[in-house]
């Protein structure tokens, strides 16, 4: 027997057997690629919020990314692209900011959170935003709603609907001018929660605790200080009152007022608030009651409900007085008012006409209520006008009045009162003011003074036609800026007619110009289309 070549045999199978493992080992973890992840990136706002621990977690509660923000509060976690098919929860815990409404430095966060639906984060829309409104949407799906439920409850409770892939900032450096709006616009209203912790005399590290509070108020749906029958308090013991939504809206204009709100978002920008329609005063909790139609450019119907805040009862006999504001982007004017009637049962009627619809672009409507020397201040959302001509503007171009040292042609806007229908007649209502100032429209009637005195209405004829300016019929002048034409044929019900309206102030005849030129396009009246009954 060969024993060297035994020997020799035992030597290689020594050497190739522990490289043969080698060698597998290798190409075993070569074929083990790690898993693909999504870079996420956002901040933690309430202001910026730096030294935060930010956890990502999926649907089963299991930590899928960790993070830290900066400085600025801004944060950057990978998330498995497995996990993003999935809803996701992303808190943030401790870290300190500078509360924007005090301007208080070193404040301790405490949680905030945003609840991240599955399948809306990817690399191509990689952006989650943590804020105080995505903390209360993410509590009110944790309390059983689902994300379109709670969006559309903090939607109509605070006025907006909160958007995780926008960036809240107050002085935005974006190219794209829209995109620099949101973010301005998102900045704005996450300081008005800090505003509204100020406002309710609260730390401003209690911000926390009030937006708990917040979420534990609408999970019934309604924003007023009750979970359902009970009443809803902070932790610290503070009770949220039943008019905490017009509260919200109050701190959004005084975070507007702020000496720290360097935002430049202007009353275009907010457009329509909240429409809180419970307002408490020292003494009395003020109600807006809705008419039979929400309000809207024209004539708008409403009652005020008055109520002692001690006792619940109804107050009666009050001097009520109702004040009408557009806050637009550079200026603001007020609008005609109908005076105000007690109904006797603590209700009060009043009648506006708006001139101009509220929204985004346009801005907000304020109405002030004076209720026996308190005021309650209410935001109504004044919609467009709709069907049925509602306002029409007349002028005359000599008939002016002066405005920031310069001479303007005044204004009178003639307004649909109603249009009804019986027994085959119609009877056709009108409302006309006159321009005093931005902030002064007094209904027409002759004998009014204007100008201080400056200019007259000496004479004064309102006319209507039904058959295109071939035959005009003299309206009877009622109550001030109020005027009538009654027996008026050919109407059917439902079917919508046409009104041409003239209006004669000391002999001269007015038209439609923006100037209050006659002659061109212009046309000396005004055009409506009616509708018997509405």
């Amino acid at each position: 027997m060969d024993f060297s070549c035994n020997q020799k045999c035992r030597a290689l199978i020594k050497f190739t057997l522990p490289a043969l493992f080698i060698l597998m080992t290798a190409a075993c973890g070569s074929s083990t690629t790690p898993a693909a992840t999504t870079t996420v990136t956002g901040s933690v706002v309430a202001a910026p919020v730096a030294g935060a621990t930010v956890t990502v977690k999926d649907g089963n509660g299991a930590t899928v990314a960790t993070a830290t923000t900066g400085t600025d509060g801004t944060y950057s976690v990978s998330i498995p692209d497995a996990s993003l098919a999935g809803d996701l929860l992303i808190e943030s815990a401790g870290g300190t900011y500078t509360d924007e409404a005090t301007g208080t430095a070193g404040v301790a966060a405490e949680t905030l959170s945003a609840y991240i639906a599955g399948g809306t984060l990817s690399a191509a829309a990689s952006k989650a935003y943590i804020t105080p409104s995505s903390t209360i949407v993410n509590k009110l799906v944790a309390g059983g709603k689902t994300l379109t439920e709670a969006n559309t409850a903090f939607s109509t409770a605070f006025g907006y609907t909160p958007d995780s892939t926008v960036k809240p900032d107050m002085a935005s450096a974006a190219a794209d001018a829209t995109q620099q709006s949101a973010e301005k616009l998102a900045g704005f209203h996450e300081a008005a929660f800090s505003q509204l912790t100020s406002d309710q005399g609260l730390a401003a590290g209690k911000q926390f605790e009030l937006l708990n509070a917040l979420a534990t108020d609408l999970a019934d749906g309604s924003l007023d200080g009750m979970d359902g029958s009970t009443a809803v308090t902070t932790t610290s013991g503070n009770p949220i009152p039943a008019d905490i939504q017009s509260k919200f809206e109050t701190a959004m204009m005084d975070w507007n007022a702020n000496a720290n709100n360097t935002s430049g978002v202007t009353a275009s920008d907010i457009g329509n608030l909240p429409f809180a329609k419970t307002v408490l005063t020292t003494s009395y909790k003020v109600e807006y009651v809705a008419g039979t139609m929400a309000a809207m450019q024209g004539k708008t119907m409403f009652k005020i409900r008055v109520s002692n805040i001690s006792t619940g009862a109804a107050v009666t006999g009050l001097t009520l007085a109702v004040t009408p504001t557009m806050h637009m982007s550079t200026m603001s004017h007020t609008a005609p008012v109908d005076g105000v009637t007690d109904n006797g049962d603590g209700t009060y009627t009043c009648v506006i006409y708006y001139l101009m619809a509220s929204g985004s672009s346009m801005g907000y409507w304020e109405l002030a209520v004076d209720v026996g020397g308190e005021t309650a201040t209410f935001y109504p959302n004044v919609g467009m006008s709709m069907g049925d001509t509602t306002k029409v503007n007349l002028k005359f171009s000599s008939d002016t009045y002066t405005s920031m040292g310069s001479s303007t042609v005044r204004t009178y806007p003639v307004f649909k009162d109603s249009l009804t229908l019986m027994n085959g007649m119609g009877t056709l209502k009108l409302f006309i003011a006159a321009q005093q100032s931005m902030t002064s429209w007094p209904a027409l009637a002759t004998g009014l003074s204007l100008n201080s005195g400056a200019f007259t209405v000496n004479t004064l004829v309102v006319e209507a036609s039904t058959d295109n300016g071939t035959t005009w019929n003299a309206m009877t002048e009622g109550t001030a800026g109020h005027f009538t034409l009654s027996g008026i044929a050919g109407l059917a019900s439902g079917t919508q007619a046409t009104f041409l309206v003239r209006l004669t102030i000391n002999g001269n005849v007015y038209n439609n110009s923006s100037t209050g030129t006659a002659g061109g396009t212009a046309t000396n009246y005004a055009t409506f289309s009616l509708t018997p009954g509405m």
